[in-house]
């Protein structure tokens, strides 16, 4: 695989033209550059920034004859502080600014360099992957266009806004594969996972800001909707906002406009599904839903050898990348390409959500004599009999409704025009009559818009 050098056009020690300077003119006869984070010094070489402290920084200064050491110490303390010093998501290496603050990037994004030529086997990995049903061609024309669009994104350095992708498919058919083989090395080279900040289990997000590649797999995910419903936020706050606050354990706080790409990789059982964030209508310009197919039946050398090619074949498959043209029908003045949502996984999706459970617990109480259909009363009051001592429902009910007091509210309405009203208001209360009719609930999985047109 080779590797385009891409490298800042500016002189050392001097930040692009975008940018606050980031100090006085360098010394020119001691040959170091040097910035300062607030306790290290980070002294620039051709391969990385060594952090250095102080002492070492002098002992340096010294060896290459600097007149006064000090003196340049006190001038990078003042002139060169940098905010953070790292690795930063599609930014190139050197000075960024971002919101007033000074940012050291400290390395390059591997952007592979095109060169012309087939790239078979990335082609039929991705033909296998995602063209398993009458939909191949759609999702492998969208699949093309996010990628292409995230390359571009990243070769470019200007942000770009791109859905967050959902690969659900059988055990061990490549989606793994095709993240780390083909994905990462495509946008960028660089891959944390976080699902950990997106479902909220922490507010620390500074393992994230160096990678363009975010992960969330089934494996670390949580089946409680509070976790799931903090993924959906996650992703438009993140992905679809200006700057994100970036927070580092020990380390102070800043803004920042991460080039990210968000990839969620789940098994198509139910079980898994579930850790999926639920399908708001604010939510769903915002996701690209894939159904995949079993794509990689290989032995370890056979697996050796496969990953070989692919590498060897990026250049080429970027070429592809960088001369793809998003057709009319596929384009999005947002993201660029247009949303797609395989029927048959939106559907799993779909009865599994919050409002469809609630609905199969009214009915699972009505079964147990704890409800008599049809019922009219406040969400308040149904959250009692689903949660009452004694109810068959009490612990799905519990799992289900979570702390959020007003989710048994928010799902009636959803619920509204598939066994469920909305009545007038009573001492300020909203009421609400449930029948559930027969057939009314199978209409919930026509909630969601209909997938994109082939």
């Amino acid at each position: 695989m080779s590797a385009e050098k891409v490298t800042n056009k500016m002189k050392i020690g001097k930040p692009p033209s975008d940018s606050t300077p980031c100090g006085s003119p360098l010394p020119t006869n001691n040959g170091i550059v040097a910035y300062y984070d607030g306790s290290r010094y980070l002294v620039e070489t051709p391969r990385d920034y060594v952090p250095m402290d102080r002492q070492s920084i002098v002992s340096h200064l010294k060896r290459r004859g600097h007149k006064d050491p000090e003196g340049y110490i006190c001038e990078t303390q003042i002139d060169r502080y940098v905010r953070y010093a790292g690795p930063l998501a599609g930014k190139l290496r050197g000075c960024v600014q971002c919101n007033g603050a000074l940012l050291l990037a400290t390395s390059d994004p591997s952007i592979i360099k095109p060169a012309p030529g087939p790239c078979p086997t990335i082609l039929s990995f991705i033909t296998k992957l995602l063209g398993g049903d009458e939909h191949r061609e759609v999702q492998i024309r969208r699949f093309i266009g996010w990628l292409a669009v995230g390359r571009a994104a990243l070769v470019s350095g200007v942000r770009r806004p791109g859905q967050a992708i959902i690969l659900a498919g059988p055990r061990s058919c490549g989606k793994t594969q095709f993240i780390r083989q083909v994905i990462v090395p495509v946008l960028g080279g660089r891959l944390a996972m976080a699902h950990k900040y997106f479902s909220g289990k922490t507010t620390f997000n500074g393992d994230l800001v160096g990678a363009e590649v975010l992960v969330i797999d089934d494996e670390a995910g949580s089946t409680r909707i509070e976790a799931r419903r903090a993924i959906g936020e996650s992703i438009k706050s993140n992905i679809f906002s200006g700057a994100v606050r970036i927070e580092g354990k020990f380390r102070a706080g800043f803004t920042f406009e991460p080039l990210w790409r968000v990839v969620i990789a789940c098994n198509d059982e139910p079980e898994s599904l579930m850790v999926l964030p639920p399908l708001s209508n604010d939510l769903m310009d915002k996701l690209m839903v894939f159904r995949c197919s079993r794509s990689l039946e290989l032995t370890d050398p056979e697996f050796d050898e496969w990953r070989a090619a692919v590498a060897a074949e990026l250049p080429q498959f970027v070429n592809l990348l960088a001369r793809h043209k998003i057709e009319e029908g596929d384009a999005d003045y947002r993201c660029g390409v247009s949303s797609f949502f395989h029927p048959q996984v939106v559907e799993s999706m779909l009865e599994l959500s919050p409002e469809h459970q609630l609905a199969a617990l009214i009915r699972q109480a009505e079964a147990g004599e704890s409800i008599c259909l049809p019922w009219e009363g406040t969400a308040v009051a149904l959250r009692g009999i689903l949660t009452g001592p004694g109810a068959s429902t009490r612990s799905d009910a519990d799992r289900l409704l979570g702390s959020w007091v007003a989710a048994t509210g928010v799902y009636l309405g959803r619920l509204v025009g598939k066994g469920v009203e909305r009545l007038p208001m009573l001492d300020g209360d909203n009421r609400w009559k449930i029948t559930l009719e027969s057939g009314e609930v199978d209409t919930i999985l026509n909630t969601a818009p209909p997938p994109a047109p082939i």
